[in-house]
């Protein structure tokens, strides 16, 4: 199993200089699954919702890109958004986090949700 990096910087010689051996070994260790890269204005605030949601940085991680993962096998990295590419409310970007824990999590995100909605169940 190898590492597949789809960002321009992101090749696996890329990882290995910035990380080190921990980029293979980490690559080894996880099952195939796709990674996403969510761009965010605030990588501190980003981090910190994320935390909330059960996930943590990763060792190692530069200061400029974050790397976050959950006791789940559950990934995300964030990268710092170019100025201006993302405009409140019109934010082309967008996870889903499938999870069994909906009512805790929306307990714990009660009242923050955008527009007023509450959490719903989704196919």
């Amino acid at each position: 199993m190898g590492l597949l990096a789809m960002s321009p910087g992101f090749t696996r010689k890329n990882l290995l200089r910035r990380y080190g051996d921990t980029a293979s070994e980490a690559a080894m260790s996880f099952p195939h699954a796709p990674v996403a890269i969510a761009p965010c204005s605030d990588l501190d605030a980003s981090g910190a919702f994320y935390n909330r949601l059960g996930f943590a940085r990763a060792p190692g991680a530069p200061e400029d890109y974050r790397i976050l993962a959950d006791e789940r096998g559950g990934e995300i990295h964030l990268a710092q958004a170019l100025e201006g590419r993302l405009v409140p409310g019109r934010n082309p970007f967008g996870l889903y986090l499938r999870t069994t824990d909906v009512d805790t999590l929306a307990a714990c995100f009660a009242g923050e949700t955008v527009g007023g909605r509450q959490p719903e169940d989704k196919p």
